[in-house]
């Protein structure tokens, strides 16, 4: 059987064999650091996307309540409308000289 030895290419790989297990318990102290910033994030995220989706509910409800106005306003302006274009009557209680001339002024408009 052929046994290979491990050829150094670098003075790292030396220092990486003495320093070893101090290099592991650093490197699983910044693991546990970035653990717990990135749960501290989900947690403000979380809490930032609640606000978000209440904020979004809020703003359609405005929308649908301002439509909701709108569509008032439309049959109020419709009915108002609808009112003023009503065919004319002869007012009975206005002398006949009057009706004539109330008559040709709205001929004369149309």
């Amino acid at each position: 059987m052929i046994y290979f030895r491990r050829k150094n290419f670098s003075k790292a790989s030396k220092l990486f064999r003495k320093y070893r297990d101090p290099i592991t318990v650093a490197s699983v102290g910044v693991s546990g650091v970035n653990l717990g910033i990135n749960l501290r994030r989900g947690k403000n995220e979380k809490k930032f996307q609640k606000e978000q989706i209440q904020a979004t509910n809020n703003l359609t409800r405005a929308i649908e309540d301002s439509e909701n106005e709108k569509k008032e306003l439309l049959k109020h302006k419709k009915k108002l409308l609808n009112q003023s274009q009503k065919a004319y009557v002869r007012d009975n209680y206005l002398p006949p000289e009057l009706e004539v001339i109330k008559t040709k002024v709205i001929k004369k408009h149309d």
